[in-house]
């Protein structure tokens, strides 16, 4: 089982778009091309990061049989996120949001292939170094995205995105772990890393293809601003403090930022031990390891599909909090299974909720923020959830060689269970005025 972090006011998007002459098509997504070119972008990606991921967490297994190494592949990829966090928003922020997506696929294209060109000792070092370099072009990418999406699809069809949006994971979840793990036993990794390179090359595609208004993509003019006194490392770091602040002032926000804190510490440790949970507790060969990743992939996708049809009668709020709960309840009771089929069957079980959990977050983020600051924001948030997942994974490495890893699945079970509690009595029912109205009180700043 692995969990996903969640991804990504109307007032701001809208009111850019009434003052640039842009429009966002009021059509059905399907006719939406360039929500459907980022959807299939997105889509095949996501299967190639599922063959990557798990066929480098069976390679370093194999290479090592040490929890440590293992969890150290979490730790590579989530110091990235950590270490340039908000700074990477202000950038998303300031250039043009389909360019910088162009530029990271196709600079992680090339980078994923690294541990390939490398052979013995330095092939495990190689591997960490791939991760933390994929995942530093991946906090410019994941922003981007998100302020590209807010942009394109109208706040009412927001919630059928990420609906769609999840539906395409749990296939790439179902898929890439699947395949990648038996692949990795008959031809070894190169065919799946040549898989996720090339899956990059496809989304810079679709991405290249998409046609949206020079307004949506690149919404800041920062000609004026940058003819002022501030330069260089002064102005981002105003702009870094201006996203800290709105952030700060927005209580949707901080309490998102609060259950992932709790939510995270658990994850963390189970993305990190979950293939040593399948070898030494239900006691199947790492090999089946792909198959319980499709189990879970089969339940997101239930998941997202009864979301997607109940989307207007279950709040935003509501998908948060009771999935974070029932995913942490589900966590507990998996942390007690020995029999490799009750674990999958209770796989599929948990991630159900996993779904709401993940299409409810990115609404509540984007009704709140104006588009204009969406970089900034979503990587506050990244930075928030990712840095405590890499505190767990950290700790989860050192305590997996000390403390067995099922009473370690079911501690963490306990904190994302409450911060499911807190998340149903600290969520608002609805935010939006005071985001609209501190932009009105800060547009002299954010715009000379």
């Amino acid at each position: 089982m692995q969990i996903e972090s969640p991804g990504p006011v109307i007032t701001g998007t809208l009111a850019e778009s009434a003052r640039t002459g842009a429009s966002i098509p009021r059509r059905g997504l399907v006719h939406n091309r360039n929500f459907v070119l980022l959807a299939c972008a997105q889509g095949i990606s996501n299967v190639g990061d599922f063959f990557f991921t798990t066929t480098l967490l069976v390679w370093i297994y194999d290479l090592t049989h040490q929890a440590g190494a293992v969890g150290s592949i979490w730790v590579a990829e989530y110091a990235p996120i950590f270490l340039l966090g908000p700074f990477a928003g202000v950038f998303v922020d300031r250039w043009n949001r389909r360019t910088t997506m162009l530029t990271a696929d196709i600079a992680r294209a090339a980078l994923t292939l690294i541990p390939l060109l490398v052979a013995g000792a330095l092939r495990l070092p190689a591997i960490y170094v791939s991760v933390f370099v994929l995942g530093a072009f991946s906090r410019f990418f994941m922003p981007a995205k998100a302020a590209l999406l807010q942009a394109i699809v109208p706040e009412e069809q927001r919630g059928q995105a990420a609906s769609v949006s999840q539906t395409l994971m749990a296939i790439s979840f179902i898929l890439g772990p699947a395949i990648a793990a038996p692949l990795y036993t008959l031809v070894g990794p190169t065919l799946a890393l040549a898989i996720n390179a090339l899956s990059f090359g496809v989304s810079a595609l679709c991405v290249s293809l998409m046609r949206v208004p020079r307004e949506q993509v690149h919404p800041y003019a920062y000609q004026a601003q940058e003819a002022n006194s501030q330069q260089g490392l002064q102005l981002v770091l105003r702009e870094f403090q201006e996203g800290l602040t709105f952030v700060r002032k927005t209580r949707t926000l901080l309490v998102l930022i609060l259950i992932s804190l709790l939510a995270m510490l658990g994850a963390g440790a189970l993305n990190s031990l979950d293939i040593i949970f399948v070898a030494q507790r239900l006691h199947s060969p790492t090999s089946l390891y792909g198959t319980l990743m499709a189990a879970g992939g089969v339940g997101v996708l239930v998941g997202a599909v009864v979301c997607g049809l109940l989307g207007k009668r279950i709040t935003p709020k509501a998908m948060v909090s009771w999935g974070v709960m029932l995913l942490g309840v589900g966590l507990i009771v998996y942390s007690f299974q020995t029999i490799f089929l009750a674990a999958v069957i209770l796989n599929f079980l948990i991630c159900i909720p996993q779904a709401g959990l993940n299409i409810g977050f990115g609404p509540l983020i984007m009704g709140v923020t104006p588009g204009k600051m969406m970089g900034r924001v979503q990587s506050v948030l990244d930075t928030s959830m990712f840095g405590f997942s890499l505190l767990s994974a950290t700790l989860a490495s050192f305590l997996g060689q000390l403390v067995r890893v099922d009473i370690l699945f079911g501690l963490c079970g306990g904190l994302i269970v409450l911060a499911g509690i807190l998340s149903l009595f600290l969520l608002p029912a609805h935010e939006g005025q005071p985001e609209t109205a501190m932009v009105a009180e800060n547009a002299g700043d954010l715009h000379p």
